[in-house]
């Protein structure tokens, strides 16, 4: 983040009256529930990368999961700033759980990982949906159309992704 950004962020987060919310107590809840999310995806990314037998395609996987990986250090910063403290990497029973599907998914081929995959980016996306309807500091509304974008990107390469065999 700027310099610029990290100021305005933290002169609000330290004014209440301007903390960019109207429900402080909520929206902090709400971005940790969305830094979960993420983790959970990042979990899912990781666990297809594991089972892809296509270099090419593990390898587009990867720059994607490193994408999210670099979402989840923005937000948790922007958390920092509204005075919160971002959760940890530790995936609760549903992150597990989404995990193992994909692991599973896994052996029925490349081409069904990539379909898990796509899955739970477009569920990720549609969280981020709900988040822009947040009253946040502008430049936090920013990073989360940011990583949308990132979302809807990756949610097209892997619609267009083409493992060897299929």
């Amino acid at each position: 983040m700027e310099p610029i950004q990290q100021t305005f962020l933290a002169s609000r987060a330290r004014d209440p009256r301007r903390s960019g919310t109207s429900r402080g107590g909520q929206t902090r809840a709400a971005l940790r529930r969305l830094v979960r999310a993420e983790h959970q995806v990042i979990a899912c990314f990781t666990a297809g990368m594991e089972r892809i037998a296509d270099v090419e395609l593990r390898a587009d996987v990867g720059r994607m999961r490193a994408d999210l990986e670099r979402h989840v250090l923005e937000l948790s910063e922007i958390m920092r700033l509204l005075g919160e403290r971002p959760p940890g990497m530790r995936l609760d029973l549903r992150g597990r759980v989404l995990r193992r599907w994909t692991s599973l998914a896994a052996r029925r081929g490349d081409g069904a990982v990539i379909h898990a995959l796509r899955a739970r980016v477009r569920r990720l996306d549609r969280r981020y949906d709900r988040a822009l309807a947040w009253d946040l500091p502008l430049e936090a509304g920013a990073n989360l159309l940011t990583n949308q974008l990132d979302l809807r990107r990756h949610r097209q390469q892997l619609r267009n992704a083409q493992p060897q065999g299929a």
